[in-house]
């Protein structure tokens, strides 16, 4: 389960893919493998299609083997970074160390979202709530993810 408010993190009428850098656009797969994944998390993974009616709206879902979604990965132009660090709630704290600027979310007691800036690009990285409300991917193996892509943007 994924709050609803990540599910609107894109600004309305904005699509991701429509303001990607075209070396970006061809390449979303290979920001953050099923294999990079595991290999932090321990966990093992697939890629699932995107589907808006399962919270699936990233470039990049990965699920559990039970089908359970695990992390999602968003990405867009530059302007997407300011626009959710503006949005009531999403901003909880700075994490300095990744990419140019990232920050934490949402506003509150769990944070389960892991914004970046990185140059012309904004990516957040996101993990699916259990059944107790928890992230599945702890903020310090978010982190860890969101420094592969941005290693490779």
């Amino acid at each position: 389960m994924l709050a609803t408010w990540v599910l609107n993190a894109q600004p309305a009428g904005v699509k991701a893919k429509t303001i990607l850098a075209a070396s970006v656009q061809t390449s979303v797969a290979k920001l953050l493998t099923p294999a990079d994944v595991e290999q932090i998390t321990k966990a093992k993974v697939h890629l699932l299609n995107k589907n808006p009616a399962l919270g699936a709206v990233g470039e990049l879902i990965f699920a559990l083997e039970d089908g359970n979604q695990f992390v999602m990965v968003l990405v867009g132009g530059r302007d997407m970074f300011d626009q959710w660090r503006k949005l009531k709630g999403f901003f909880h704290a700075a994490v300095p160390g990744v990419g140019d600027e990232a920050f934490d979310g949402p506003d509150g007691n769990v944070q389960y979202v892991l914004y970046i800036r990185r140059g012309d690009h904004s990516i957040s990285i996101s993990s699916y709530l259990n059944q107790e409300m928890k992230p599945r991917v702890p903020q310090d193996q978010l982190r860890a993810l969101a420094k592969i892509v941005v290693s490779r943007l």
